[in-house]
């Protein structure tokens, strides 16, 4: 038996999704707004290490003084660190964030349209069998 190759819909499955992740506003935004500060955070090293860079040479220069770039050092070396430390904590709920959205709304899917199934007329439930109808939800 030859399957016939349906064409997908993806605007309307698009808009059936956007629809469901609209009740989880605050969620998508949190983690909109937990992924952009990681990502500008992996910006802000570049700039560190440039200031390094050219304190470096104005210090090999004879330009400013050894405390002065000692100083700087331990400043931009504590940036660092605590700039990993909130981009790793910022990964973390980033991940997190995205896990208990994607179940949330995988399980709003799955309890919509196993509703819509339950629905049905009885006809169309003595005439097509469970099994598929459970592996199609899945």
């Amino acid at each position: 038996m030859a399957w016939k190759k349906e064409k997908i819909d993806f605007k309307y499955n698009f808009k059936v999704y956007w629809e469901i992740l609209k009740e989880h506003k605050s969620m998508f935004f949190a983690l909109l707004f937990v992924t952009l500060t990681v990502e500008a955070l992996l910006i802000v090293d570049k700039f560190l290490f440039k200031k390094i860079i050219d304190d470096g040479t104005e210090f090999i220069a004879g330009t400013i003084a050894q405390a002065v770039f000692v100083k700087t050092l331990f400043v931009l070396a504590s940036v660092f660190i605590g700039i990993s430390l909130i981009r790793t904590i910022g990964k973390w709920f980033n991940i997190h964030l995205l896990n208990v959205l994607d179940a949330q709304l995988i399980w709003e899917l799955k309890r919509k349209y196993f509703n819509h199934i339950l629905g049905l007329s009885h006809s169309f439930h003595t005439t097509h069998r469970t099994g598929s109808l459970i592996s199609r939800l899945n």
